[in-house]
This record gives structure tokens, sequence and C-alpha cells, in this order.
């Protein structure tokens, strides 16, 4: 397998940028390396997303996985256009890896993906936080991650925050009196991980990693699609407020950060503190 850094302009939260012409032609340009080896190959779309569809066969692939409409919304993919996976609001997202693997011969997934038990579970003496993301929307206000940080102090928890080497000068600006990591790999975020007790997260591939770590965590969602990104496992608890009658779905896009942003102000830290002794007491930690 060879994995390209290439970012696809639909996948900006800037919805300028999205549909740019001379974006869209720099990005099949650098995917281009891989024509000759995906040429005839099956390719596979997670998102029912036809702009990456037709990249898919630009590619030179000769057939298409996708699903049967792009994903949380009610656009429907054809189905001369590709092979497509029935998406409903019920499923979570493992479950769809799962039938899409079915369809190019691979064994069902028949649970949700797990890393194996790499550390012990102990007292919650440190914690995690995971305070940015990349759209603004998911954001929680600073002035409640401070007031975490010192209801966990005074419960005994030492706690600091973590981030992406992109994110760096982010968190710096929006929690400038916190102690912090830079995370620069996937292994230094299983080393982080490894070495904590338990973590406090916005919706975030982060949180997708630990939660199949089995680390201890408890996510903050906002209008993040429930159960589709929802971490699974029994050390995972998630805070949200999506049964209220307001409760108003949307895109992650820069017109929509406020709706977001609403949904995330929802959350107490009351609720947080609230849910870390759930989940101290489902895990029976003495």
């Amino acid at each position: 397998m060879e994995l390209l850094d290439c970012d696809l302009p639909w996948s900006s939260y800037k919805s300028g940028n999205k549909y740019k012409i001379s974006s869209i032609y720099n990005a099949i340009k650098r995917l281009w390396k891989l024509r000759d080896k995906v040429a005839g190959s099956t390719g596979i779309d997670p998102r029912g997303d036809i702009r990456s569809i037709l990249v898919l066969y630009i590619l030179g692939c000769s057939s298409v996985i996708t699903l049967n409409r792009y994903l949380g919304t009610n656009a429907k993919i054809p189905q001369w256009v590709a092979s497509t996976i029935d998406y409903s609001n019920n499923k979570r997202r493992w479950e769809i890896a799962a039938e899409m693997s079915e369809k190019i011969g691979l064994k069902e997934q028949k649970t949700p993906p797990r890393l194996g038990k790499t550390k012990e579970i102990r007292a919650f003496k440190d914690a995690i936080f995971i305070p940015i993301a990349p759209w603004r929307g998911k954001l929680w206000a600073s002035e409640r991650w401070a007031e975490l940080k010192f209801e966990l102090g005074k419960m005994g928890i030492s706690s600091k925050a973590v981030c992406g080497p992109s994110q760096e000068m982010e968190l710096k600006s929006f929690l400038p009196e916190f102690d912090f990591v830079v995370a620069k790999n996937i292994q230094d975020w299983i080393d982080i991980f490894n070495g904590t007790d338990f973590l406090i997260t916005l919706d975030s591939g982060p949180m997708h990693l630990a939660d199949a770590m089995g680390i201890p965590l408890v996510a903050l969602f906002g209008q993040g699609q429930l159960p589709l990104w929802a971490p699974s496992g029994m050390c995972s608890i998630i805070i949200h407020h999506q049964d209220d009658p307001d409760f108003e779905p949307c895109h992650q896009i820069e017109g929509n950060e406020p709706i977001g942003k609403l949904l995330m102000e929802k959350i107490l830290v009351s609720d947080v503190l609230a849910s870390i002794s759930d989940l101290h007491n489902r895990l029976s930690i003495k």
C-alpha cells in the first residue's frame, strides 16, 4: 500500500474552496502517481461523494464501491455510477466498512475494530485533553476546559492537552496557560495514550485511535453524526444533546460554525465530571 499526502479540495471547511477547478486539478495531478498501480482495481469511496467516485475512475479504477447516498444527506448516488452500500442513520462506521470489505472478498468484521489491550486500566490520576479540531464548530469553550482542569486538580487529577503538529500555534492561543504536548505522528499518539489514565476529547481522529486501543475516554459531541462517528468501546462515554427537540445537524463548513458552537455550549463541565465518575464506576476502578 502507498499513502499519498494529498488533501482533496472538498475536504476543506471553507465552502468556497470545495469547487475550485484549480484545486481539483492539482489534487488529481498528485494522485496521478498512483494510476499505474490502481488501474483496473476496485476503488472504495467511504462517503458517497460523487466527486471522489469520479476521481477514482479518472485514476483508472474499473469499478467503485460507495454508499448509496452522500454521508449525512439524502443526495443519492445513481446505481449505474457505482456499486453501492445501503447507508442508514443507525449504522456505525465499522459496520459500513465491514460491508465494503465483504464486497471485495475480505472477511467481514463482525465487531468494532480493536488494537488489543495495550495498557492496564488504573485509577484516574492523569488526564489528557484533546481540545482542538480542524472545524471550529466542534470546539468547546476555552474557559470550560480551564474550569475542567481546575475541578480535576481538586480531585488530585493532573491534566495536559495534546494536539497534532499543525495545531500547535492554535492550541497555544486557545489555552495559553495549559501544559501541552505535540503528537507528530501515529506512534506519538499511541505513546501519549499509553502514558495516561483517561482522556477528554472532542469528536476527532485521535478519539477513534484511543477507543480502538481501549483507553478510557469521555467524548464531547456537538453535531457529529451519531451513532456513525461514535466511539464504540466499553471504555468510552459520549456526551451529546442530539436528543433535544431543537437539534439541527449541519455540514462542517464555515457558515455552519455557529450551529456547531451552540450545540457544544450545551455541554457543561458538570456533565463531563459526572461522565468521568460514571466511567470510573463502570470500569470498577478501586
